[in-house]
């Protein structure tokens, strides 16, 4: 038997037959029959409990709580009979519901070997009190943590007194209300006694006394003091009931008022506060142009302010509708704020809208409207908005674009005269604090505003030798003096700069300043000097006739043209005045002359000898020369071109007569020796070498 019991337990057999071990009421009973479960195992072992047996080998339950008394009755049943067909569940270890059933079921006997393997009914018992009593004191120790947690915060404590036996107990939170550590006094019905407040002692004293001889419930207010000096209201109750022994217990519970008072105050401070934001509210709405409206989003109905209905033109008082006001919008506006309102009711938002009304007085009217979506105590959806009346703000706007334009054209007017007369503009006050134009920003080599207006930057920019005649014009305009206009040059990034600066007095909100006008004389300067260079270079050019002279600027514009140009050339000079060098005489743009004239507009002299000119058929030498101010800057190149022709036939005849002179001499039967003054041997012939 114990080794067909063995193979019946095995896991996953394929021909063992199926056994059924139970465990009711720590009693072992074996169901052998023809069994059929959805399981892995041949072998099952069910048990009313969640204990099993660790030698157990196969598929373990417990037998499910609704089949646990048929399971019962049938068990009663089998030691007299054999029962055709057993059918129940069990719910595996692993939370599966199985239905196990079986035919032909009969009980077979416990052998003594199997009931020692899995425990007698004594162990079982003993082993489900140690369990119950396990779980009870994890309950009560539970409950224990979780009404200490509760009384935590409730910021209240808990207590009992037994009147038989006089057995006093505390909560924890008792002594922490009274600002002491747990458990840190002795208990008995006075432990707290002493932190009751002196005005109130006797009072609850002789309060709780009658309760308690009277086994009477309290109920009752009075104020406690800490350790620290703090005294806090706290609220007492108290009720009566028996314990296990009949005896009356008087229990009570201590609530701490501190919370409740402050919610007290705050809620009367809020409603003082509320009274007082709806005064000023109120105030505000006669002495400014804005009302609003409070719409409730699920009923639908508004309440108007009486401001709103003062900025419709409405007396107060007057019913009114969204659709009323929705009529005095005008007939422009209307769509848009028609819109507004009913998309209110869909999305709950109001987006800030600005229109027109027309008042029943005629009048035109600008409104502003928001809204703020909010929620009441009774979580329904309310809208706040607030209509603002901008009709002054719009009119201020208006006249505000008017002198913006107006001050822009005036801007655009001023920068356009100052870029074409080179003039700049600033306005000095007494304190010393400058406004510039932007044009003397450019002037003084600064970006438009990207730096302060101050007279020490200007200084910086003034030429070393012109700075006392500055300094001393702006100490008389500081001291409110007008100074005659006067000249001095400005070092910019573009070079020196001669400017002339002259002011005039003027009032600006009641402060007296000075205008200046600045002009820049550089370009003026220039075409002074450039004409009069003209001039010179023009009597130079009908002095010299027999080689070509041609003055060019810094642009290559020939501004001079001599008359051996125009013959050598045969360009006539009103076409060459004005014209570029390179537009007028093509076969000098070369990589050679072009670096040879940047030289010389570099400021170098560039000479060039036995070259060729290409409007010359012979050999030329040509010459340029810059022309430098007094500061070294280059204004323009004279070119000067020679024809060197007859020199270089002059040189070649005189080469050849020195040849035929030295063929004589050293054909000569004389000895000849030349000399220079300096006594040094120049030629000696071979008869005198011979001699």
């Amino acid at each position: 038997m114990k080794e067909q019991l063995k193979e019946a337990t095995a896991i996953n057999p394929e021909h063992a037959p199926r056994q059924v071990l139970l465990s009711i009421n720590a009693k072992l009973a074996l169901l052998q029959g023809a069994w059929s479960w959805d399981l892995h195992s041949a072998a099952v072992y069910c048990s009313d409990v969640m204990a099993f047996s660790q030698n157990f080998e196969g598929t373990k339950g417990i037998i499910h709580p609704e089949d646990l008394e048929k399971l019962k009755a049938a068990l009663s049943l089998l030691p007299e009979m054999t029962i055709g067909r057993l059918s129940f569940r069990m719910i595996t270890t692993f939370g599966e519901i199985k239905e196990l059933v079986g035919s032909q079921v009969q009980l077979s006997e416990i052998e003594p070997w199997m009931a020692e393997q899995y425990e007698t009914a004594e162990n079982w018992e003993a082993r489900l009190r140690n369990q119950a009593q396990q779980k009870e004191t994890t309950f009560l120790r539970l409950r224990n943590s979780l009404a200490d947690t509760s009384e935590r915060h409730a910021d209240a404590g808990s207590w009992y007194i037994n009147k038989v036996s006089g057995e006093t107990w505390y909560s924890d939170n008792m002594y922490r209300l009274h600002g002491v550590p747990p458990q840190s006094l002795n208990a008995h019905p006075h432990t707290f006694n002493i932190f009751i407040h002196p005005e109130d002692k006797v009072v609850v004293q002789e309060a709780f006394e009658q309760a308690f001889s009277g086994e009477l419930p309290l109920h009752l207010d009075y104020r406690i003091i800490r350790p620290g000096g703090e005294w806090v209201w706290v609220r007492q109750i108290t009720y009566w009931g028996f314990n296990n022994q009949g005896q009356p217990v008087l229990g009570g519970l201590l609530r701490s008022l501190q919370e409740a008072q402050q919610l007290q105050a705050q809620l009367e401070a809020s409603d003082l506060q509320l009274r007082i934001q709806q005064q000023v509210l109120q105030q505000a709405e006669k002495q400014s142009q804005f009302g609003y409206w409070i719409m409730n989003l699920v009923t639908r109905k508004t309440n108007f302010s009486a401001a709103y209905l003062r900025i419709h033109g409405l007396k107060t008082g007057t019913v009114a509708t969204q659709s009323f006001f929705l009529n005095l919008v005008h007939p422009d506006d209307k769509a848009l704020v028609a819109e507004r309102m009913k998309n209110l009711n869909k999305t709950h938002e109001l987006p800030e809208t600005e229109y027109r009304i027309i008042r029943p007085d005629g009048k035109v009217r600008y409104l502003q409207l928001s809204g703020k979506l909010s929620v009441f105590a009774n979580n329904e959806l309310v809208m706040v908005a607030v209509a603002n009346d901008i009709t002054a703000r719009k009119a201020q706007e208006q006249t505000l674009q008017e002198l913006n334009d107006t001050v822009i054209l005036q801007n655009n007017t001023l920068l356009q005269m100052e870029e074409v007369g080179e003039l700049a503009s600033l306005v000095l006050f007494p304190d010393g604090s400058m406004r510039w134009s932007d044009g003397l920003y450019r002037l003084l080599g600064y970006r438009p505003k990207s730096v302060e207006p101050l007279l020490v930057i200007w200084r910086k920019s003034v030429h070393p030798a012109d700075l006392k005649v500055f300094n001393d014009n702006f100490n008389l305009l500081l001291n409110e003096q007008l100074v005659a206009p006067f000249s001095f040059r400005v070092i910019t990034r573009t070079g020196v700069r001669l400017v002339v600066l002259s002011f005039s007095s003027v009032t600006e909100q009641g402060r007296v300043a000075m205008v200046g006008i600045l002009q820049d004389l550089t370009h003026r300067q220039d075409q002074e000097r450039q004409s009069g260079m003209q001039e010179r270079y023009n009597r130079l050019l009908e002095d010299v006739s027999k080689d070509i002279l041609i003055y060019t600027n810094t642009e290559n514009t020939i501004l001079g043209w001599n008359a051996a140009a125009v013959a050598k050339t045969g360009i006539e000079k009103e076409k060459a005045i004005g014209a570029n060098l390179f537009d007028c005489l093509p076969a000098l743009r070369s990589e050679t002359f072009l670096a040879q004239l940047n030289a010389a507009l570099e400021g170098r002299e560039v000479q060039v000898q036995k070259g060729r000119f290409q409007y010359l058929p012979g050999p030329q030498s040509f010459q340029l020369s810059p022309h430098l101010d007094e500061s070294g800057t280059v204004h323009g190149v004279l070119h000067l071109v020679q024809d060197i022709a007859r020199e270089l036939d002059l040189q070649q005849q005189l080469s050849e007569r020195l040849s035929f002179i030295e063929s004589l001499v050293d054909a000569s039967v004389d000895r000849i020796v030349v000399l220079d003054k300096h006594m040094n041997y120049l030629y000696w012939n071979p008869r005198a070498e011979a001699y």
